[in-house]
């Protein structure tokens, strides 16, 4: 499937950020007809075309025309070629939904995109009609448009012709909202995604309800995703595989309101998020919705508690470190379980293809965040405080002093995480109370930024390539740009002969994700050996350890000369990784908490068989 952008909980009106700008150029636009290629479009809308396409409309969708038949009009004006254009507003600010010069142009540029062979596929965004219009000119092409602003499409249909693309079936439109589960019955499957490139982005959450839509018919049960940037998408669609429609949502989005709509709405057998939040635990507890958490990052210490009418009998939580179970534990959650990181399959696999391989052909590789943006957050704390120049060069001294002390050394963990190690000097000199505990957090996540520097750097004889943010540009030629998550990670991990580990230092106890990625990908690793790491994996079975730079330099070198060895780490990791520690074993698992607590019902216990 391809998926192609050129550029909150259940909505079914205007997005709440955006409004149709009421908007028109000084000319306004003379009637007559524009010609892009075999597209025609009204330069003015006709009230006589909108009642033609909504008759035909009514004979397949008949509740969307009904609506259509209702709605307002967006405004439009002209652009300089004469076509009809419009404005948004988005968060306060004007933007353009097509072109100011040219819109058919930018239509055609953008469906040139589309791979030919495609046969039917998800328009995400409409506008006034022109990408989706363009689209529909090859013959063989059907299409879903996903158009939630109900004027783009009441003006859509004023001003373009498509009476026969309904007659045929080739075009169905939908809003992201109940009427258009009758319509989806029609389509077994799509090849791909485009995406408007202006409103695609803004109807993320519109795109998600329609996902949610789409797996409802078959579905043995419902459930709620908080999203989440790191792999929240990759467990719902781990979820969708075990029989449930996944309703994915924003947390920004989630007040009490609309989350007692939503849960009425959907009536879901758990609610899931990464990473715990005592907010939604509460909130779960007022609708006697269980609530299932894997907390994968640290939990900032205001975020450490169970708020008053939380039913702990409901939580089902789990975390990638044990120390952050006991502390879990603490606060008073009933029953937390130590699950560690893991692997998407559906994105980390063997590469053969030598093409794709050979532009990240290396000796070792690192991808990773420099973590720069640590240090510089803790200067701009300290001067949001009341810090000085003297202060911060003090701080930046003192950061330097204790990596150069400790730093390398694999037992040490940073400062500790209550804060009882912080500078009394730091306090003493900012105007303003500071919270030892987040002082303490900043300064750790500045030293992890010097520990992956000199990791880094002490491979520089091997002609390590970093990728990452702009932050590893002090490396040097080291610097090989940023990495996308997706294929070129995959890529990466593939084609360097080792790839290394360096955690955060305040995380050297846990499985880095990194460690489980290339374990998949059939990569050789090397990386900082941990008690949690070595219950998962057996060094020089599974992977290659290290303590210091100097067995680190030597790891690389027998790595690289000796290619059988590094052949049959990499097997043995793989195969490890593969048969216990993917998202899919991770999914088991909780869905077998959930079972033996007794809660999300006879849904949840089918999905396990």
């Amino acid at each position: 499937m391809f998926v192609f952008f050129g550029g909150d909980l259940v909505h079914h009106g205007p997005d709440p950020r955006t409004k149709l700008q009421n908007w028109a150029l000084p000319r306004r636009p003379k009637p007559r007809i524009c010609e892009q290629g075999h597209m025609t479009v009204l330069a003015a809308p006709s009230e006589e075309l909108l009642q033609q396409n909504l008759e035909v409309l009514t004979q397949r969708q008949p509740a969307l025309a009904m609506l259509l038949q209702r709605a307002t009009a967006a405004q439009i004006g002209a652009a300089h070629n004469g076509e009809p254009t419009c404005k948004i507003v988005v968060d306060g600010m004007e933007r353009l939904v097509h072109s100011a010069y040219d819109p058919g142009g930018e239509a055609r540029r953008q469906a040139e995109c589309v791979p030919p062979e495609a046969g039917t596929i998800l328009c995400l965004g409409a506008g006034l009609g022109y990408l989706p219009l363009t689209l529909l000119e090859r013959p063989d092409l059907r299409l879903m448009l996903l158009e939630p602003e109900l004027p783009f499409l009441h003006m859509m249909l004023s001003l373009f012709d498509c009476r026969e693309y309904f007659r045929t079936g080739r075009l169905t439109l939908m809003t992201s909202s109940d009427v258009d589960i009758a319509a989806l019955s029609s389509f077994a499957s799509v090849d791909g995604e485009v995406a408007h490139p202006v409103l695609g982005p803004l109807y993320a959450d519109h795109r998600r309800h329609f996902r949610y839509l789409t797996h409802l018919q078959d579905a043995r049960g419902k459930i709620i995703v908080v999203h989440n940037k790191l792999f929240a998408s990759d467990l719902a669609e781990l979820f969708e595989q075990r029989g449930f429609a996944v309703r994915t949502v924003n947390s920004s989005d989630v007040t009490l309101r609309s989350f007692q709509a939503l849960v009425g709405q959907i009536e879901p057998s758990f609610m899931f998020t990464v990473n715990y939040s005592p907010e939604i635990a509460l909130l779960c507890s007022r609708a006697n919705l269980p609530y299932v958490s894997w907390t994968i990052d640290p939990i900032p210490a205001a975020r450490l508690r169970v708020l008053q009418g939380t039913d702990t009998s409901l939580c089902v939580v789990f975390a990638h470190r044990r120390v952050l179970v006991e502390e879990l534990r603490r606060i008073g959650l009933e029953d937390v379980g130590y699950l560690p990181l893991a692997a998407p399959a559906a994105k980390r696999f063997q590469v053969e293809d030598e093409a794709r391989l050979a532009p990240y052909r290396c000796n070792v590789s690192f991808v990773g965040s420099s973590l720069v943006v640590e240090e510089h957050a803790l200067l701009r704390w300290m001067r949001h405080l009341g810090g000085t120049d003297a202060l911060e060069q003090r701080m930046t001294e003192f950061i330097e002093q204790t990596f150069q002390s400790e730093g390398r050394e694999m037992s040490y963990l940073g400062l500790a995480e209550d804060g009882s190690q912080t500078p009394q000097w730091l306090a003493e000199g900012l105007s303003a109370e500071m919270d030892p505990i987040e002082a303490s957090d900043r300064i750790n996540g500045a030293l992890s930024h010097r520990l992956r520097l000199d990791r880094v750097s002490a491979c520089r004889q091997y002609g390590i390539r970093a990728y990452g943010d702009e932050g590893w540009e002090v490396c040097g030629d080291l610097y090989h740009g940023r990495a996308e998550h997706g294929d070129e990670l995959t890529s990466i991990y593939n084609a360097s002969r080792v790839n290394l580990d360096v955690p955060r230092i305040y995380q050297r106890d846990i499985v880095t994700m990194r460690v489980f990625d290339v374990l998949l990908c059939g990569g050789v690793l090397v990386t900082e050996p941990s008690s949690e790491l070595l219950e998962l994996f057996s060094a020089d079975t599974h992977l290659a350890t290290y303590r210091d730079d100097a067995e680190l330099i030597r790891l690389i070198g027998d790595l690289n000369d000796d290619p059988q060895r590094a052949r049959a780490l990499a097997e043995a990791g793989r195969k490890l990784v593969m048969n216990k520690h993917t998202m899919h074993h991770r999914v088991a698992a909780m869905l077998e908490e959930i079972v033996r607590r007794g809660l999300g019902g006879d849904d949840v216990a089918q999905a396990l068989e």
